[in-house]
């Protein structure tokens, strides 16, 4: 996923409320994060830079992770270019957790979890117990994560008594105990690789691969339609204006409005066509006619993926705008779009469709 843009207004804004003793510092610091200053070199090691993620994920305020962008891309790099074999065998991880997390984590046994994005974990259990026990006396709901290192785990130590795990790690949930110290005790086992399996299965399924630029899609297909328009929206929020990938997110989030084949939607679709087709960047049929196999336009996850090089085919858009004229019977729309789709589109599968739908459009209007 690209970089998205970050306003110094915006970072202020957030660190401010995340921090209303400190925005002042702790804005400079996410400043010099971007600027990858010597400052903030080693903000790995930096206290200041886990108290800013713990406090965007106690306060709910996932989307602002953004913030924190670059040093999350050099985390993730460093975590896969690590070649050390971990020493490793059990790591902790101590958190203060809301009432309903805990109500969620205490019916997901057996079940794949995630415990943030950013977690660095100790060595040490009497670290983290005493850290979990301080906060259980405070009257805080404190939980301690045992995690199993097992083969395989993307793991970077930081140093001979703490790690670091890859960003948005899934762990499977073993077991949940209260402790008569008033902690709860949960242990937990990596489980990216299976995980990974069962995205390979649904890209399998959808004939689409998972990437940022279609995560909406699989929510949409997973019945998560609000939460897809969401991510799109938020996408749509925070990308500039000139990027070469909007097209592509106007396409997606269009498509999923035309599925849900709703009065109301049609129209916010017919308008995020507009928008993908104004940005959209023309294409040479010869140079990509290997490229299209994927831009099939039957189906909502399989018309959305896109190109190699993430510019969207206009004949795409087009494409799905005649779709939606079609449906909502306005043919002499819907057929004008169409023609304009086949001229454009090199893959042999959609000029097939168009035409198709030409002549079926065509018959329409002369009985009429």
């Amino acid at each position: 996923m690209p970089l998205l843009e970050v306003k110094l207004e915006d970072l202020a804004n957030i660190c401010d409320n995340l921090f209303p003793n400190q925005g002042k510092e702790m804005t400079h610091y996410v400043t010099q994060l971007h600027k990858e200053s010597e400052e903030a070199k080693n903000f790995i090691q930096d206290p200041k830079f886990s108290q800013i993620v713990l406090n965007l994920h106690q306060s709910n305020q996932l989307n602002e992770l953004f913030i924190l962008q670059k040093p999350f891309v050099d985390i993730q790099k460093r975590v896969f270019e690590s070649v050390e074999i971990s020493t490793m065998k059990t790591v902790y991880v101590a958190r203060i957790i809301s009432s309903d997390t805990l109500g969620i984590i205490k019916s997901s046994s057996g079940k794949f979890i995630s415990i943030g994005m950013f977690i660095l974990a100790t060595k040490s259990l009497c670290i983290a117990r005493t850290i979990t026990r301080k906060l259980a006396d405070s009257g805080l709901i404190s939980i301690l994560f045992q995690i199993e290192v097992v083969e395989g785990t993307c793991l970077l130590e930081v140093d001979p008594y703490r790690a670091i795990f890859r960003l948005g790690g899934i762990f499977r949930l073993e077991s949940i105990n209260l402790a008569p110290d008033g902690v709860w005790y949960v242990k937990i086992k990596p489980a990216d690789s299976e995980f990974r399996m069962i995205k390979q299965q649904l890209q399998f399924e959808t004939d689409v691969l998972l990437s940022w630029l279609t995560y909406g899609n699989y929510l949409y297909f997973l019945k998560q339609s609000r939460q897809a328009k969401a991510y799109f929206e938020y996408l749509l929020n925070k990308l500039p204006l000139e990027h070469a990938d909007r097209p592509s997110v106007c396409n997606n989030m269009a498509l999923i409005y035309t599925m849900e084949n709703e009065e109301a939607g049609k129209t916010k679709a017919k308008r995020l066509y507009d928008d993908a087709l104004k940005y959209a960047m023309s294409i040479d049929s010869n140079s990509k006619m290997n490229e299209c196999r994927d831009q099939t336009c039957i189906g909502i996850l399989t018309a959305s993926a896109p190109l190699l090089e993430t510019d969207i085919d206009r004949s795409i858009v087009l494409g799905s705008m005649a779709d939606v004229y079609y449906q909502t019977d306005d043919y002499k729309s819907a057929i004008e779009y169409y023609k304009q789709a086949f001229q454009l589109s090199a893959d042999s599968q959609c000029r097939s469709y168009y035409q198709q739908m030409i002549i079926s459009i065509s018959k329409c209007i002369e009985k009429n």
